[in-house]
């Protein structure tokens, strides 16, 4: 069966194909380690419902309710199309747990379902890396300066390795003088 994935491009729409129905109410543990954020990746399509109201269930990540009355046909706007929700969760005690919870509508099936779950840790920034490459370098140092300095133009002065330019590598020189090669926060 062919699943809609265009709405935000997905690469692997194979995941979205088969899906884990709980008739019960359960959950996934993860283990993660314990420091960090971490990004959560829910992924869903129904497959066998065809209209919004048919099935709605709730989803609790480390027991904060996330999704409540969740109809993936109602978000999707149609059935066999891929729906993404993304939260970003701290672990508890190394753990990150994914409950999914019948909803509260009798009426309604509430077999949860779920086609994929994705975590990845969200990387730490340093203050000194100023455009988040996660690496403190000779760019962070000159947006470090140019914020420093509101864009104002270096003058011969600071001309440190006397090639007639005022530039980074300049700006690199001035910094570590001034600071003894530590990095400027922003």
């Amino acid at each position: 069966m062919a699943i809609n994935t265009s709405s935000f491009g997905a690469t692997e729409p194979a995941v979205y194909q088969t899906l884990r129905g709980l008739y019960a109410d359960g959950f996934y543990v993860f283990a993660v380690p314990a420091a960090g954020t971490y990004q959560v990746v829910l992924k869903f399509a129904e497959t066998y419902w065809t209209s919004p109201g048919q099935r709605q269930f709730n989803v609790n990540i480390n027991g904060q309710t996330v999704l409540s009355q969740f109809d993936v046909i109602a978000q999707a706007g149609t059935n066999l199309k891929a729906v993404d929700k993304q939260f970003t969760v701290t672990p508890s005690s190394g753990m990150i747990r994914i409950d999914l919870i019948h909803g509260t509508n009798p009426n309604v099936d509430g077999n949860q379902i779920i086609s994929g779950i994705q975590i990845t840790q969200v990387p730490t920034v340093s203050p000194c890396d100023v455009n988040q490459d996660g690496a403190t370098n000779i760019l962070d140092v000159q947006q470090d300066v140019n914020a420093a300095l509101g864009m104002i133009a270096f003058s011969s002065i600071y001309d440190m390795n006397k090639d007639g330019l005022c530039n980074v590598i300049d700006a690199q020189r001035v910094i570590n003088a001034a600071l003894g090669a530590q990095c400027v926060s922003p």
